[in-house]
């Protein structure tokens, strides 16, 4: 609908005759919540509780007559103030790096650069949110009503770093996310007669988003350290960050009433005005690696790479072209431009008998995006290199919008009750759905043009600790050109799919149960696609079982610039869903329901990221990432989930009763993939390699660096039979997210005590509750853990490359026995692997 604010239940809510409100308080601490889990302690070590945090919400809500029968109001605000502790013991960090060589990197810095990056052991995020909405009905007459909602929505959140098994990350290099959201819609509701009705919506909607790094200014700073990275400074994409949206909605949906037909014509039209001020890195980024010498033997670690002032090996610096050297969000060369989305649609629902009722429907959707400022040096001189070197821009030009294709999205459906009697219902269809796109995508042909903002990524470069004073060239007001491109192919549609959907709904003849069967399976007709237009082709292939091209990413096509992204289309992608569920309506005072789901999901690119490089960056890929990328399971995979749910009201009198409910969750969690770790870049596209691994079936078909070769293989070989996915690949590349993650099992416990009472022509109800988070862990401190196993795991480092590459076996996944350290214990926020309880008390009148 275009407008936003508050929560749903709130929005949907409306006023009446009768006066009704409620106010309510939840309140967590660390006193409501469990020890370390055991396996996230060391030996010798004690299981702790918590740091000291609170996480409080409050509201209130209010709803009455302002004019009996005629106008009334709603009126909802709630109060959140959280603080969630991320817990790390450091005997679990699988770096090099030592608790005293950390204290010493601090006392470095603050000696040195007089900065200091904070704690890194128990960095806490902090949310202070405030919603308001507020609403009022008038009832014109019998026929007509007209709604006015209001919105609001402010939130500081300081998304904390964390640091993990295989990262350090200091708490002053946090990222603090101001945002602010206003919003308003009018809607008028209308009848004509018994045939016709009509539903207006008019909507606008502000948002102001700003994302600054927490503490002093100070470079972002990456340091390898064996199986683990050392990060502190500033969060990196925090830096200049601003974004301003301005929305207009506006819907309207006619209703005819004919006979068995209800047909509807309808209108979306969407207007946005947009403007993004992002540069990366603005504060400079700088990357220091292991050193290796030629046999693969560490010479120098990434930590005395920086203490001892040794040129960074990466050095990445986004700036604006256009100011006068000034960083942070003060920075010039916002990109502002406006989004126009057409939408118009027919439905009409037919009852083909008492039985059976089916639904027609179509809509087009037409986007628009205005043009940018044109880069005439891309345009003219840079595009004929490309194309030269065989590059197909698909009409993509610098300043250049998109044409505005009409996307058609037919749909049908239906719904049978089989026997009239309501115990077998047969629903599904079929339909075609069109998506729309975050906006920060195309706002990245705005940002990223070659004129208005710079990039830098150099290799070899000194570190400099003055935000204000980085290596940039072009210089700012120099009228130079450079940096990243991002381009979207002229003819880009936006990403559409196709849906088939089949359910059955059955009632048993016991205890009233009802089971459900419902099966999904989506095709992707458009999606996007992205390449690296400035990279040429593979310049060589790797000797010996891994055979794989690589590339020489420092030798770009046009190297005024850096990154050329282009955005366009694939047909390529498909997902599945089944869910078999079992349900007990609410009787005698017991509801439940037990469901598993199994869903799959496969496609290239699965828009992570609000960077356009980003998406194409941190793909994983055999043959690299301008290579023709195959269909790969998604991150979004779901894999298998059990779900159960059961309800109990014990009503002790008329004023006092007792409900318990039960939550079971049993999932997988997300897949991951096999790749290497760069200590050197393998593929060498980018400076993410993300090369895919590849599963030696014997010795001879890897290089093993280490004091004795064999033993090294004997360890690697152990962990490959240990793995399933590994041992049943052997002499395959892995595949992109080919493994499934692993499971997890955890219930909730909710208990709500009521007591109420009619006074003064009202009811009144006090409500406490007690909301047990994995209570599964506060049974037994064996239980209830959340275990996942990361994105990425990389069992081997590549330390060095030539016509056959060399490889370190990394201790931070592969132990010494051979043994795989995969697995993670979740102890983060309140979805962790300890219990958490939160206590309510609400009050009710109605």
């Amino acid at each position: 609908s275009g407008f936003s604010g508050g929560s749903i239940n709130a929005i949907s809510r409306s006023g009446s005759n009768n006066w009704e409100g409620s106010a309510y308080s939840f309140v967590r601490n660390e006193s409501l919540a469990g020890k370390t889990p055991p396996s996230l302690v060391g030996d010798g070590e004690e299981r702790e509780k918590l740091a000291d945090f609170s996480a409080l919400t409050y509201g209130a809500r209010i709803g009455g007559p302002l004019v009996k029968d005629k106008v009334f109001f709603f009126l909802n605000y709630e109060r959140q103030e959280d603080e969630t502790p991320q817990p790390f013991n450091f005997s679990n960090y699988t770096g090099r790096s030592s608790l005293a060589d950390l204290q010493g990197l601090s006392s470095f810095l603050q000696s040195n650069y007089g900065y200091n990056p904070g704690i890194f052991d128990n960095n806490t995020r902090t949310l202070e949110s405030d919603r308001i909405t507020a609403k009022v009905d008038w009832n014109i007459n019998q026929d007509h009503k007209l709604s006015l909602r209001y919105g609001y929505t402010s939130a500081d959140n300081l998304e904390a770093r964390n640091s993990g098994n295989r990262n350090i990350g200091f708490i002053n290099g946090s990222e603090s996310f101001v945002s602010k959201t206003n919003s308003l819609a009018l809607e008028l509701s209308s009848r004509f007669g018994n045939k016709f009705s009509n539903n207006f919506i008019l909507g606008y909607t502000t948002v102001r988003d700003d994302r600054d790094p927490a503490g002093d200014p100070f470079p972002t700073v990456d340091i390898q350290d064996g199986g683990g990275t050392i990060s502190f400074g500033a969060e990196p994409f925090s830096t200049a960050n601003l974004l301003d949206q301005d929305v207009l909605t506006l819907t309207n949906n006619f209703e005819i009433y004919a006979g068995r037909h209800t047909v509807t014509l309808g209108t979306n039209l969407e207007f946005a005005k947009i403007k993004n001020l992002f540069f990366a890195f603005n504060y400079g980024d700088y990357t220091f690696e292991d050193q290796f010498d030629g046999s693969g033997n560490l010479v120098s670690s990434g930590l005395n790479q920086f203490l001892t002032g040794q040129d960074a090996d990466v050095y990445q610096h986004g700036y604006s072209l256009v100011g006068t050297g000034v960083t942070g969000d003060e920075s010039a060369g916002a990109s502002e431009f406006d989004t126009f989305q057409a939408g118009f649609y027919v439905q009409d629902e037919v009852q083909m008998s008492d039985d059976f009722r089916v639904t027609l429907g179509a809509r087009i959707d037409v986007p628009y995006w205005s043009d940018g400022a044109v880069n005439d040096d891309f345009n003219e001189r840079t595009i004929p290199l490309l194309e030269a070197a065989g590059k197909n821009l698909q009409g993509a030009r610098v300043g250049q919008g998109i044409d505005p294709t009409p996307m058609f999205a037919p749909r049908l459906g239906f719904n049978w009750d089989v026997n009239g009697e309501s115990t077998t219902q047969i629903r599904g269809g079929l339909g075609i759905f069109t998506s729309r796109l975050p906006l920060v995508w195309p706002g990245g042909t705005y940002n990223n043009n070659g004129i208005t903002g710079g990039f830098m990524f150099e290799f070899g470069q000194p570190f400099e600790p003055n935000v204000n004073n980085q290596f940039e060239d072009p210089a700012p007001g120099s009228g130079g050109t450079g940096g990243n491109v991002d381009l979207i192919s002229k003819d880009f549609k936006l990403p559409q799919v196709i849906k088939y959907n089949i359910a059955v709904d059955q009632k048993l003849p016991f205890w009233n149960l009802i089971a459900s069967a419902d099966f999904l399976y989506t095709d992707v007709i458009t999606d996007i696609y992205y390449e690296n237009l400035n990279l040429r082709g593979p310049v060589g292939t790797y000797e010996g079982a891994d055979n794989r091209p690589f590339y020489d990413r420092r030798d770009e096509i046009d190297d005024t610039y850096g990154r050329v992204i282009l955005a366009s289309n694939t047909g390529g992608g498909y997902a599945h869903n089944t869910t078999f569920s079992l349900r007990k309506p609410y009787e005698n005072g017991f509801a439940g329901q037990i469901a598993w789901t199994f869903g799959d999901s496969y496609k290239i690119f699965d828009g992570t990221s609000s960077q356009n490089s980003s998406q194409w960056r941190n793909i994983q890929t055999v043959n690299g990432k301008n290579s023709r990328l195959p269909v790969t399971r998604s991150d979004f995979a779901l894999g298998n989930r059990i779900t159960a749910n059961m309800s109990y009201e014990l009503k002790w009198s008329d004023n006092v009763k007792t409900t318990f409910g039960l939550f079971y969750e049993g999932y997988q969690s997300q897949p991951y993939s096999f790749t290497y770790r760069e200590g050197r870049d393998l593929l060498n596209d980018d400076s993410r390699d993300n090369a895919l691994m590849y599963i030696p079936a014997s010795a001879d078909e890897i290089v093993l660096v280490g004091d004795d070769p064999a033993a090294e293989w004997q360890r690697l070989n152990t962990f490959i039979e240990s793995v399933d996915y590994l041992r049943e690949n052997r002499g395959k590349y892995a595949e992109r997210n080919g493994s499934r993650g692993i499971w997890s099992h955890v219930v909730d416990l909710k208990i709500l005590q009521d007591f109420s009472m009619d006074w003064g022509g009202k009811n009144h109800t006090f409500q406490i509750s007690l909301d047990m988070f994995n209570f599964t862990n506060f049974l037994n401190e064996e239980w209830g853990q959340r275990r996942f196993i990361r994105s990425e795991v990389s069992p081997l480092t590549t330390v060095s490359t030539g016509s056959t590459p060399a490889f370190e076996i990394n201790d931070g996944i592969v132990n010494a026995d051979g043994s795989a350290n995969m697995v993670e214990i979740d102890d983060f926020g309140l979805a962790s692997s300890r219990w958490q309880a939160q206590i309510g008390l609400r009050y009710i009148f109605n």
